[in-house]
């Protein structure tokens, strides 16, 4: 499946919609393809013009996924993009033709903040789900662990509900994995579904 990264700065400065939309037409003269996937290079919560671009880009059929650390640098920021991400991919994308991914890494929240910095922890976050809207379709929020760190079902159980999220176990093929199986056989017993990316975005 064909993708592109859009960026979301440049020159430390917020690139606005139509620049964003220049880079994807720049990178693609002769038309965008459709079920293309984009994806954000950097933080896209940082930059609220990433949902209006999205909105833009729709008409084009195009398969966003939208990945977000859930970071809490900026004490205006309570989770009002993951709301507007939600919208977005609900009446744009009918909740099933996008993603939204929240990178959590690891389900110890020492390992998080090394790999991530300053973010909203699990049970912060938890605690803020049932205030999101619902996506469509029986759509899911796709939770990112990478599973060379800890991750533990019963913790992404204790704040997460099956019926509205998915698991992603993400594994570097470069290196032996032994744990992974096990993950994946806890996670599954734990009662979530297991996301994986290349089955999405195709017709």
């Amino acid at each position: 499946m064909e993708e592109i990264k859009v960026p979301i700065l440049r020159d430390n400065k917020k690139l606005t919609v139509s620049q964003m939309m220049e880079y994807v037409t720049n990178e693609y003269p002769d038309g965008i393809p459709h079920g293309l996937r984009i994806r954000f290079i950097g933080e896209p919560s940082f930059n609220s013009n990433t949902t209006m671009f999205l909105i833009r880009m729709a008409q084009f059929g195009v398969y966003p996924i939208i990945e977000t650390i859930l970071p809490s640098q900026s004490d205006e920021w309570r989770f009002p993009y993951v709301n507007e991400a939600i919208n977005v991919i609900n009446e744009e994308y009918g909740g099933t033709r996008g993603i939204l991914k929240f990178l959590i890494g690891s389900t110890s929240e020492k390992t998080r903040k090394t790999l991530y910095g300053a973010v909203r922890t699990m049970a912060d976050f938890s605690k803020a789900v049932p205030h999101f809207p619902k996506l469509k379709n029986d759509a899911k929020i796709v939770l990112s662990f990478d599973t060379s760190h800890p991750v533990d079902a019963d913790k992404i159980l204790k704040c997460f509900s099956p019926s509205d999220f998915a698991v992603e176990l993400k594994t570097d093929s470069t290196t032996l994995n032994l744990g992974y199986k096990d993950t994946e056989a806890a996670v599954k017993k734990a009662g979530f579904e297991i996301y994986y990316e290349d089955d999405e975005g195709s017709d």
